[in-house]
């Protein structure tokens, strides 16, 4: 008679845990499923508080409630989610990636995840010494209290890889000029990426070995004689290759300015995975190494990031920054007028003596007009003076 009843109480229970977990799953894809537009971050947020009360009743453990955030999560972003060209761009290890980007630096997992896990140090500090502080016992609550109140802020977020490579992919890979533009390309890289053409077709980012090579042959060259000046030109600008500058420019959507390390990170691990995607996928189908997207890049590159003229900052929009200053395409601009507009780019306020001291060496090697360069000056100052 034992027996039975034994058998039925661990088959009742077990159909209670099972139902528990139907039940939970069910609610969790309702959430991310449903059609009122609610932001994603409030589903987050809706999903592991949720968890944390089935957590608090005792009827899910810490174990089960971090599994079941983590995997809804990585479910919605990386298979639910509208946002078709991340499925076709993406592979499995580059949507892990992708996962740890969203919901670390964006959707605040490991708040949510520490406020799960304070619940069971809680529990262990009661079973052990019994009563506890009442400070102590409402921790849990204010973790979870905060990570909902940051993820509600959005303080920082980016577009989709939709949105993204709507924008990057209005310049055909294809259609790229090279033969025309070839100088100007190089006048580009030498002044804002010197390691642009010498970096391996997968190396996009800060974290090259051709970078910290030549960061360290420039500091081991410079901040002996000058150390103030060198250390001053590390930290002056936000130190980033070509294509860092390229996603940050179409892909952060809030926080930019406020939020600069998350912005840095979504720069390495993107401009890493996204354009490594368009390399492979070019090299698989088209190009023996893809270098078409290196020059697809930088004709991206021109089109949309932005020009600091003084201190007025111009926009692209539905023509470039060239096209607006200048009123033609790039194609048609002369060295010395591209020559200027790149010097904006690098947010340098003035063209003066010193700047073009400083870059003589770009001058002298491609036979540039000083004077034609200051005319090419004055065209930018007076655009930006009507703004």
């Amino acid at each position: 008679m034992d027996d039975i009843f034994y058998y039925l109480e661990s088959h009742i229970d077990s159909n209670i845990f099972k139902s528990t977990y139907l039940i939970v799953s069910v609610a969790i894809f309702a959430i991310l499923l449903n059609n009122v537009k609610l932001r994603d971050s409030s589903k987050i947020s809706v999903i592991n508080i949720l968890l944390f009360v089935l957590l608090l009743l005792g009827i899910l453990d810490t174990t089960s409630c971090i599994l079941i955030s983590t995997i809804s999560q990585f479910l919605y972003f990386e298979f639910l989610m509208d946002d078709p060209r991340k499925f076709q761009l993406f592979n499995i290890f580059r949507r892990i990636i992708d996962f740890g980007f969203k919901a670390i630096v964006e959707y605040h997992y490991i708040l949510f995840m520490a406020a799960f896990l304070s619940v069971e140090v809680v529990r262990t500090i009661s079973v052990v010494y019994g009563d506890v502080h009442i400070v102590l016992n409402y921790l849990p609550i204010l973790i979870i209290f905060f990570a909902s109140y940051f993820n509600s802020k959005e303080s920082f977020s980016t577009h989709t890889i939709t949105h993204i490579a709507e924008i990057l992919e209005r310049k055909p890979v294809l259609g790229c000029e090279i033969k025309d533009m070839y100088a100007k390309y190089a006048i580009l890289t030498f002044l804002e990426d010197k390691t642009y053409f010498d970096r391996r077709w997968c190396s996009h980012t800060l974290l090259s070995p051709r970078i910290w090579t030549r960061g360290f042959k420039y500091l081991k060259r410079n901040i002996i004689l000058n150390p103030k000046k060198t250390i001053r030109i590390l930290f002056s600008r936000g130190y980033g290759t070509i294509e860092m500058q390229l996603i940050r420019t179409v892909g952060v959507k809030n926080g930019y300015e406020k939020c600069r390390i998350k912005r840095k990170i979504f720069e390495i691990v993107y401009a890493t995975i996204l354009f490594n995607s368009y390399v492979s996928n070019y090299r698989d189908n088209m190009y023996s190494k893809g270098e078409k997207v290196d020059y697809w890049i930088l004709n991206n590159y021109i089109s949309y990031v932005p020009i600091l003229v003084d201190t007025i900052q111009i926009f692209p929009d539905d023509k470039t920054t060239i096209e607006k200053v200048y009123g033609k395409k790039v194609i048609r601009l002369s060295l010395e007028e591209f020559f200027a507009w790149c010097i904006h780019v690098e947010y340098i306020p003035l063209i003066g003596p010193n700047t073009l001291e400083v870059k003589s060496d770009v001058i002298d090697s491609y036979g540039l007009s000083i004077n034609k360069i200051e005319l090419a000056e004055k065209k930018m100052r007076k655009f930006a003076s009507r703004i």
